[in-house]
């Protein structure tokens, strides 16, 4: 009798636990996808022809481009404390008409792509303005701004880092230089601003992977954006930069080819970084950092609940604030549930097979018991060191925990 009443339990636990799962994706089902093109690197080197064919595809699907342009490639800073000297971007006559022309449509949002694009700190990872002094990247990007805005009779209110990187003095350094919206990736230092974000997301050769996974797990109530180089397009006679391991350079008319079958597809809309602000879409950096709270929580980054409850961010996908952090909590309680029905599946058969052992066999039977686990435990430390702490090994962890439980249950009560 106990038993079976163990067993209803855990049946209506674990479907307790199922209807849990699905809980966070109720309101995901009647949203859309949001998608949106992001183009680094605009520069007097980068092809027009190319760029003048993603602009007009992106036009076309009703969409938009946040283009980084570099203002002064290959430049060096400007010397001494002469305030906000006015320059003239590098860029020829034909690319300022390009971007007048896509700008004045409404297709294209220009974002200053940093000042020179060159790696200007000693450190490990490349970066322009990460480690630089807060007064210089004010003076900086006040220079990049002002010399667009003037070159091409639009205001700039974007910023994309060159290589994704910046700190807390940039942050500080973009809201006194005039800007409103920084895009760079997910990962950078602790936010708190007043800035919008908009974080890079996948290269165009892997968005129709990344959307047929939204779709097939109902995510479809977040933003991606599509981060393109001149490199990224075979046209461009540019190769690869090494860490892309020469995977993922696509023609300009796969780009077309994919720009158009978003726009035939249901639930996904193209979108600019326009139609977002009017649309107030949430950019804040709560948003961030319920994002980066997700995906650094330690079941996403160790995979510690199976894939079929569908309670990982899936790649690419900038979530919502409330849907972020609705993940969040459903991981801790789902994952707390899933591994204590674990520990119980177990514990309650070890602490009844060890009551039917007879008392002259007892201390044999829980030496032995004590030994499994043990060698268990030896199992996990070994196996995490060589291939890391993931489901497999929490699982089994689970299960050992469960089996010590039984066996203080039995001699606790044998005890008594």
């Amino acid at each position: 009798m106990r038993i079976n009443m163990l067993g209803a339990n855990f049946k209506s636990r674990t479907a307790l636990m199922l209807v849990l799962c699905l809980a966070p994706w109720d309101q995901a089902l009647s949203a859309e996808l949001k998608v949106l093109l992001r183009y680094d690197d605009f520069s007097h080197a980068s092809n027009p022809v190319l760029e003048q064919r993603l602009f007009d595809a992106a036009r076309k699907g009703g969409g938009g481009v946040l283009v980084g342009v570099i203002p002064f490639p290959g430049e060096g800073y400007p010397e001494g404390d002469t305030g906000m000297p006015m320059l003239m971007p590098k860029l020829p006559s034909n690319k300022i008409d390009l971007l007048k022309q896509f700008a004045n449509n409404g297709t294209i949002a220009i974002a200053a792509h940093g000042f020179n694009h060159r790696d200007n700190v000693p450190t490990a990872e490349n970066s322009e303005f990460a480690g630089l002094p807060e007064a210089l990247q004010v003076k900086l990007l006040g220079m990049a701004r002002n010399s667009l805005e003037t070159a091409v009779g639009t205001e700039v209110i974007s910023f994309i880092p060159p290589y994704n990187q910046y700190d807390a003095a940039t942050l500080s350094a973009l809201e006194d230089a005039g800007f409103g919206l920084l895009s760079a990736g997910l990962h950078g230092p602790a936010i708190n601003s007043s800035l919008a974000f908009l974080p890079g997301g996948p290269y165009p050769y892997r968005i129709r992977q990344i959307i047929d996974s939204a779709i097939a797990n109902g995510h479809l109530d977040a933003i991606i954006v599509s981060t393109i180089h001149p490199y990224d397009i075979s046209e461009s006679g540019a190769e690869l930069p090494s860490f892309r391991n020469n995977k993922g350079q696509i023609s300009i008319q796969q780009i077309e080819n994919v720009i158009a079958w978003l726009q035939a597809q249901p639930d996904i809309r193209l979108v600019s970084v326009a139609e977002l602000i009017r649309e107030k879409e949430d950019l804040s950096a709560d948003r961030l950092n319920a994002n980066r709270r997700l995906r650094k929580s330690i079941i996403s980054r160790q995979r510690l609940l199976p894939k079929a409850l569908n309670l990982y961010p899936l790649d690419g996908l900038y979530y919502p604030a409330d849907r972020a952090n609705s993940m969040y909590a459903w991981q801790i309680t789902v994952a707390t549930i899933f591994y204590l029905l674990i520990a119980a599946a177990v514990a309650f058969p070890a602490h009844r097979l060890l009551s039917l052992i007879p008392d002259r066999h007892e201390r044999r039977s829980m030496q032995m018991a004590t030994g499994l686990s043990m060698l268990g435990l030896a199992a996990v430390v070994f196996k995490s060191m060589f291939s890391g702490f993931y489901l497999s090994s929490a699982t089994i962890l689970a299960s050992l925990l469960g089996l010590v439980a039984g066996m203080a249950g039995h001699r606790w009560l044998h005890s008594s």
